[in-house]
């Protein structure tokens, strides 16, 4: 009884860890662009990580999304959201989960 529910746990965690590893890149915009960062920095990275975006230079505000593996009916995403101040440096950074479904 004991293996099958540590294996059960170990299962658990791998599952787990492999659905993060698909938003790791965009989980840690936050860390890898520091706010003050010049918005052609913000950018680069938004690239790097293989992400779809738009940037409006004239509203200050990059929008970025990495979709997920679509399951079942639902589709996780990772919504970006980096808005620049008047000298076009780097303001606040947001990174939220979005689910879509039916």
């Amino acid at each position: 009884m004991r293996v099958i529910l540590i294996l059960t746990l170990v299962l658990a965690g791998m599952c787990g860890c492999s659905k993060n590893a698909d938003f790791g890149c965009a989980e840690n915009l936050k860390t890898r662009i520091t706010i003050g960062a010049p918005m052609d920095v913000a950018e680069a990275a938004v690239k790097e990580c293989g992400l779809e975006y738009s940037l409006d230079r004239s509203g200050k505000v990059l929008h970025a999304v990495k979709r997920g593996e679509k399951k079942g009916m639902t589709q996780e995403s990772r919504v970006i959201l980096i808005t620049f101040d008047q000298s076009d440096k780097v303001s606040s950074i947001d990174v939220k989960p979005e689910y879509t479904g039916p």
